[in-house]
């Protein structure tokens, strides 16, 4: 059994599981887990079990307390059962009910547990978040102790959330009401990212979240909304407004490492979304581009897999616009929409995403943007890791460095390195890091598409040791 299998089959008995044992079991498993792919040195793998880990505490903690409520949990004294007349329930003895001890929970699981279990789904979540990323990102920070939220907000991110159809339901007034920022007061930032992830930003934030494109097989925003389902209940990545997130850039201070570094300058915009989706509403886009241009201390990156909607709106200056290009298939349309761009907006920045980089891939008017940002794919919930091979990224450089002089730059992303050239005289072979074709899950686009989606794959399924489709 592979170790993803075993994380998946973890995760369902955990789900499943009724007793205090059971979910014990799980937890135990998942501390095992974690030392071998720590020793493995496999952050990602070790982040999943550790994540299992919290989840099964948190579910620990949560039936110790049901247990408390019903039962009790005490280390007994003599005497014998008898009814509450009050109540109507039969009252357990102190000596015959379970402690601690004889389910195997010592004093710092039960402090864990107690801890977690307390927490609201939305606190859970960030310190899941909080932990995978030390983990993730070898800061190896030790998280000493889980604290409670300090504030819990009257209304949870949930009620702030509108969806396409309440959207149409609307008044105009309600609308309008809804598009005003000022309506909204509160502290919400930015996120600041100490991560690899997108490293070209090291800010992002999201007025809208969910897409309707079928690449959501390998999506991580996807998998982000799946794996937090309670902050966002809106559906299968169903698309939503967050106007309470129109403040976020204003009441965020620009970091002093921005001098040196303008990465901290960046900020990925609506990356848990593609704004420019067709689905989306034009005032939601309209609102979002309108809280951007009035603050010209930051530079707002957006990414779509529609370039030509970008020429319905009123691009600001500050506002990096880029399009995906991941399989050859999507150059043309993207050159096309770009030299629409360019000879509407001479000064603004224009930018390609080659990620993840999934074949070889040619332009022919390279000249169109300012920036490539160029990588691979970290494994999602449902495809595997894929790192392009090294010659497909020297031939793509040469062939910008050719077209351009040097004007455009180059971002290499950390998923880039590992699918290494690996040859030797005479006849002798090597096994390579990676495929060297991306395997045919990544296939999410027909031949003949441009944006266009096709019906998407109903599930991927493991066959022969390999994912893939299923028909």
């Amino acid at each position: 059994m592979t170790a993803l299998m075993r994380y998946d089959a973890a995760r369902r008995a955990l789900a499943e599981a009724r007793s205090v044992d059971e979910v014990k079991d799980i937890r135990d498993q998942a501390v095992a887990m974690a030392e071998y792919a720590r020793r493995a040195n496999n952050h990602e793998m070790e982040a999943d079990a550790v994540a299992i880990r919290l989840q099964a505490a948190r579910k620990l903690g949560q039936l110790m307390q049901a247990q408390k409520e019903s039962v009790g949990l005490n280390r007994g004294a003599a005497g014998g059962g008898k009814k509450d007349g009050a109540r109507g329930v039969f009252v357990t003895p102190r000596d015959l009910r379970p402690t601690l001890a004889s389910q195997g929970i010592d004093k710092n699981l039960a402090k864990e547990a107690r801890r977690l279990g307390a927490l609201s789904a939305e606190g859970y979540a960030q310190t899941e978040a909080e932990v995978r990323d030390a983990i993730m990102f070898a800061e190896r920070r030790v998280v000493k102790s889980i604290t409670l939220p300090k504030d819990e907000s009257a209304a949870s991110e949930a009620e702030l959330q509108i969806t396409i159809l309440k959207w149409n339901t609307m008044s105009a007034a309600e609308q309008a009401y809804h598009l005003d920022p000022a309506n909204f007061p509160s502290n919400v930032k930015l996120n600041a990212h100490d991560t690899e992830g997108t490293d070209y930003a090291r800010n992002s934030y999201s007025t809208v979240v969910g897409c309707k494109h079928p690449c959501e097989i390998l999506c991580w925003a996807h998998d982000v909304t799946e794996r937090f389902s309670h902050r966002y209940p809106h559906g299968f990545f169903n698309p939503v407004f967050r106007p309470h997130r129109l403040n976020a850039p204003r009441n965020t201070a620009v970091p002093a490492e921005a001098e040196s570094d303008g990465r901290f300058k960046n900020v990925s915009s609506n990356f848990m979304s593609d704004m420019f989706g067709g689905w989306v509403p034009s005032p939601w886009i309209e609102a979002t581009l309108a809280v951007e241009r009035a603050d010209p201390r930051w530079n707002f990156l957006h990414l779509t897999k529609f370039p030509n909607r970008l020429l319905e709106f009123a691009i600001p200056p500050n506002c990096w616009m880029g399009t995906t290009v991941d399989w050859q298939v999507r150059v043309a349309n993207a050159e096309k929409a770009f030299a629409k761009l360019r000879e509407k907006y001479p000064d603004i920045k224009l930018w390609y995403s080659i990620e993840p980089m999934f074949e070889p891939i040619k332009f022919t008017r390279l000249d169109l943007v300012d920036f490539i940002a160029i990588g691979g794919a970290a494994r999602s919930m449902r495809t595997p890791e894929w790192r392009p091979p090294h010659r497909w990224i020297m031939d793509f450089i040469e062939q910008v460095d050719k077209q351009t002089g040097g004007r455009c730059k180059i971002f290499e992303k950390t998923n880039l390195y590992g699918n290494r050239i690996l040859e030797l005289p005479g006849d002798l072979s090597v096994t390579p890091d990676y495929p060297q074709e991306a395997p045919e899950v990544f296939r999410y686009l027909g031949k003949k598409d441009r944006e266009g989606p096709r019906q998407r794959p109903a599930t991927i399924i493991k066959a022969g040791g390999k994912l893939r489709s299923a028909p």
